[in-house]
């Protein structure tokens, strides 16, 4: 029995690393919600944004992550919901988010700071159905047993016109935990600690350019840089991105607004060494739906 309980553990250590290292490469830039509470609602109107994202494919067991969140600003006040499944293996983790966040304009209506604060439920699950063993231990029953995890993260964030600086800090109640007890809410191996970012926009003629350097931080492994970089058309139809990461791997993507309401995007994750030679890259979809704009006839 012990062996499987190794290779749940395994699992988790994994899916952890994966999710932490590798995010959703949509968060830098078409959907800011992901990464920083404080970003929930701070455009006018509702969103809603699906993803999805396939790594290692070629790998059996290999991670796979969806998500899907709404967020909409009413006055100065923005409200979030995100629902986001891991899963590697046999190993299932589903956690659901609800954000409130304020957005307070400066003397500039442009010039605005951000707050938000999430509030998380996080149930992990091991799945017997596939399970090659005795399904009636009772180790890997207590496992499915325990309850929700609830934590929280909190953000902020300033922009203006061109400019935007973020900060987010995740886990708080198991980061405090750990600081005073030494010990772990949900008994994994890493989670994201924190989220550190800054991004300028340059209007060009017949383009815009976007740049974005991310700091993150992950609890047991080395923190990442991103330098990211978006070229969207003057009419805000077509995008392309790409971003570099501090772990040697790189993304590409492409975004197309259809109609002024509904963007797809595409990505490309290339798999990091040393396991670059027994895996292929990351491949990511996703679609955001403006809710309160009319579709264009173009």
């Amino acid at each position: 029995m012990k062996r499987y309980l190794i290779a749940a553990v395994f699992l988790l250590i994994c899916k952890q690393s994966s999710a932490q290292i590798n995010p959703f490469d949509a968060l830098y830039f078409q959907n800011a919600y992901l990464a920083n509470s404080a970003m929930a609602g701070s455009q006018e109107g509702s969103r809603i944004n699906l993803g999805y994202r396939n790594q290692w494919s070629s790998v059996p067991g290999s991670p796979r992550m969806q998500y899907v969140s709404y967020e909409t600003k009413q006055n100065k006040i923005g409200w979030g919901l995100s629902i986001i499944n891991n899963r590697e293996g046999m190993v299932t983790d589903n956690k659901f988010l609800g954000t409130f966040a304020i957005h307070l304009p400066l003397n500039n209506p442009n010039n605005q700071i951000h707050l938000g604060l999430n509030v998380s439920a996080q149930k992990l699950q091991y799945n017997l159905a596939g399970l090659e063993g005795n399904a009636a231990d009772q180790a890997l029953a207590r496992f499915n047993d325990r309850g929700l995890i609830f934590d929280g993260d909190f953000g902020m964030g300033f922009s203006t016109e061109r400019l935007t600086l973020e900060f987010a800090s995740y886990n708080l109640f198991e980061q405090l935990l750990k600081e005073q007890t030494n010990a772990s809410i949900s008994n994994t191996a890493d989670f994201n600690l924190f989220f550190l970012a800054a991004s300028y926009r340059i209007p060009m003629e017949n383009w815009g350019l976007t740049t974005k350097l991310a700091y993150r931080g992950v609890k047991n492994y080395t923190n990442l840089v991103d330098l990211a970089m978006e070229f969207r058309t003057r009419n805000e139809k077509l995008a392309f991105t790409g971003i570099y990461h501090s772990n040697k791997s790189a993304s590409f993507g492409l975004s197309y607004l259809h109609q002024g309401k509904y963007e797809f995007v595409g990505f490309y994750n290339t798999t990091q060494n040393p396991i670059s030679t027994v895996a292929n890259g990351t491949f990511e979809i996703g679609l955001k739906t403006l809710l309160n704009r009319k579709a264009s006839k173009n």
